[in-house]
């Protein structure tokens, strides 16, 4: 039973870890397009 604790617990550290790795890789994605709207650069029209 120790071994199904341990290893849910790590699972849960897991998915703790890519929910804040995806939820920084979104706020610099929306920080960047940001950066881009203030650009307005037609080059980037199309991302």
């Amino acid at each position: 039973m120790k071994i199904y604790i341990d290893n849910d617990g790590l699972e849960s550290i897991a998915k703790g870890s890519t929910m804040a790795f995806m939820s920084k890789i979104m706020n610099n994605y929306n920080m960047a397009n940001k950066v881009f709207l203030k650009l307005k650069k037609p080059a980037f029209s199309h991302l």
